[in-house]
């Protein structure tokens, strides 16, 4: 009898350990104190079936953002489109999906992904700058200027942080003065060409999203 119990005892014990969720892991998916101790553990997450929904989409998630991190944007794309199916109502994927695919070039794609999050959560200034962003990258300098401006009215509305507001002012003069710049310069002198084009440097560096030198 008493070989039976031991036997039960040291079964169940492996099953526990295989088999059932761990605190541990969870832990370290979520803040590890390094990249491949979270990508180990989020991977753990997702290939075990013992753990719900809501630790798949947040392994799903956190992976994702540790594979943009190491510049692995395809693979990151993948995690966070499973991230979104396991839990689409919140709106931050949406956001880290959308840098992803402006990443890729996929402007298209990320646009869509910003609208949602501005769908999901209306006083999103943070999906409004980057949807602001996609356009000015795409080329589509009207709807940039809109998503920059409404980016600023909310930055300020909810009392974020007075440096975003600034840096989101700056890109939206910047735009706003570098419209039709260069086809005006043609026709002016090698300094007014100049000046255009540093303004076109400094506004494509204070977005983050384009290209810091010119040709």
């Amino acid at each position: 009898m008493h070989r039976w119990v031991v036997a039960a005892f040291i079964f169940v014990s492996l099953v526990a350990w295989g088999g059932v969720v761990r605190a541990d892991v969870i832990d370290d998916c979520r803040s590890a104190r390094s990249a491949e101790i979270q990508l180990s553990a989020c991977s753990e997450i997702i290939a075990s079936a013992a753990y719900s929904p809501t630790d798949k989409a947040m392994a799903f998630r956190n992976r994702g953002r540790a594979r943009s991190d190491a510049g692995a944007l395809d693979l990151a794309l993948a995690d966070l489109s499973e991230a979104i199916w396991l839990n689409p109502s919140e709106g931050p994927l949406y956001i880290t999906r959308g840098l992803v695919r402006v990443r890729l070039n996929d402007l298209v794609g990320a646009i869509a992904d910003y609208s949602e999050a501005i769908r999901l959560s209306p006083k999103s200034a943070i999906g409004y700058n980057g949807r602001g962003h996609a356009h000015l990258v795409r080329g589509n300098e009207k709807n940039a200027i809109a998503d920059f401006s409404e980016a600023i009215a909310l930055n300020a509305a909810v009392t974020e942080r007075v440096p975003t507001r600034r840096r989101l002012s700056f890109v939206l003069t910047s735009v706003t003065q570098s419209r039709h710049c260069e086809s005006r310069s043609r026709v002016a002198s090698p300094r007014a060409t100049t000046r255009c084009r540093s303004l076109l440097y400094l506004m494509r560096r204070s977005t983050g999203s384009l290209p810091t030198s010119i040709a």
